[in-house]
């Protein structure tokens, strides 16, 4: 989203909304597939702020997703977030579940 129009967003996500993921095969070993959305914003927290809509779905053989897209900065608006200052706040969605894919859409 670097150079996105009035956003300042540079190549890492800073200064805008980000879909933090991690995909895995666990083989049976407990490792999950996680997304959530982030809007921490903070002293090394990222600067992450809302700026457009965005939305994740899990493909392949775990068909997850978030309950909603991200359309503000509050819990309502932007289900499961991390929003603020709180890094405990968010409620990643997960799956154990190999040869699992994603999906993100930002604007």
């Amino acid at each position: 989203m670097e150079g996105y129009d009035g956003a300042h967003c540079q190549s890492s996500g800073v200064n805008c909304g980000i879909v933090e993921f991690t995909l895995t095969n666990g083989h049976g070993k407990g490792m999950q597939n996680s997304a959530d959305y982030s809007l921490l914003d903070g002293p090394g927290l990222g600067n992450h702020k809302f700026h457009y809509k965005m939305n994740f779905h899990f493909t392949g053989s775990c068909t997850k997703s978030p309950g909603g897209p991200c359309t503000g900065n509050s819990p309502r608006q932007c289900p499961g977030a991390y929003l603020g200052d709180k890094t405990e706040g968010g409620a990643p969605t997960q799956c154990l579940s190999d040869n699992t894919g994603i999906v993100i859409t930002f604007c």
